[in-house]
């Protein structure tokens, strides 16, 4: 990931982290700035993909698609933040849609065929932090589409777990909470046969877009 894509990027990760946090400790005072903030940061991502000659279409959504999914489904998985953000979803105001339980997915299958690596490691990164859709309750075909996808990009190698027998299974357990730092670290969702790969693939990624 180039420095000016992963600047474009953390701004808005971070401010998704504080905004939930504001919003499950009830500060709800601060939804109004924070969503209109958000959707500021998704503007200019937008602004510069067409600077750069990236033209979306109504195929392929551009990058802050997958943004404004991940969004969507880390604000309303939290109960209390939920509540305010389940009929203020950022996918359907800037999309027109509320299909990002296989659309993200879809859109993610489009970025490689066309070849926009750029765009295909924001995918991955919000899987890293989070995401799930439509495999919420299918981690093996989630952490298998991290595999392929981490070995596509050439984030990190191939990971052998001599040991990987020993683990148990992996659940469908909801993310863990936490500070906005330790999230930012690593979402862990699934038992650590699952959550070891993604954890090491988003600091790899962290430390390419450095």
């Amino acid at each position: 990931m180039r420095p000016e894509t992963a600047q474009l990027v953390d701004p808005v990760l971070s401010l998704t982290w504080q905004l939930r946090d504001a919003l499950a400790a009830g500060q709800t005072d601060r939804f109004p700035s924070g969503r209109s903030e958000l959707k500021e940061l998704l503007s200019r991502i937008h602004n510069a993909e067409l600077a750069a000659g990236h033209s979306t279409s109504s195929d392929y959504l551009g990058l802050g698609y997958p943004l404004a999914c991940w969004i969507d489904e880390m604000m309303t998985d939290d109960a209390t933040a939920g509540r305010i953000w389940n009929e203020n979803k950022i996918e359907g105001e800037l999309f027109g849609s509320n299909d990002r339980a296989w659309m993200f997915w879809r859109q993610a299958q489009l970025a490689e065929t066309l070849g926009r690596n750029e765009d295909l490691a924001v995918f991955y990164l919000c899987v890293s932090l989070g995401f799930t859709g439509q495999h919420r309750n299918n981690p093996e075909q989630l952490a298998a589409w991290m595999h392929q996808t981490r070995l596509g990009l050439g984030i990190v190698p191939e990971l052998k777990l001599p040991f990987a027998a020993d683990l148990a299974p992996a659940t469908d357990a909801p993310p863990l909470t936490g500070a906005a730092a330790l999230q930012r670290a690593g979402y862990v969702g699934w038992t650590a046969a699952v959550v070891l790969l993604p954890l090491m693939s988003y600091l790899a990624v962290a430390a390419w877009t450095r």
